[in-house]
């Protein structure tokens, strides 16, 4: 999937759907804002973990999303540890 960050949203454009986070001011998308920066300027200074635990964080964090919405089990394709 592709990530885009607007000034006021986050998409995260996957080959079947679209989701889009909206919540300006909220410290989880101020978060998720500074991690797509420091991706896409390569400077890393901002960030305070690892690009490594970040991106399993959201794969973690979009697993749980789903499995919430559809009440099914939904396997992480590799593992987190």
């Amino acid at each position: 999937g592709v990530a885009e960050l607007g000034a006021s949203e986050l998409r995260i454009i996957e080959p079947n759907k679209v989701t889009t986070f909206s919540d300006p001011g909220r410290p989880y998308l101020d978060e998720a804002k500074a991690f797509i920066k420091a991706v896409q300027v390569g400077d890393a200074s901002n960030v305070l973990s690892p690009f490594a635990d970040a991106v399993k964080t959201l794969e973690f964090t979009l697993a749980a999303v789903e499995s919430a919405r559809t009440n099914k089990v939904v396997e992480l394709q590799a593992p987190l540890l």
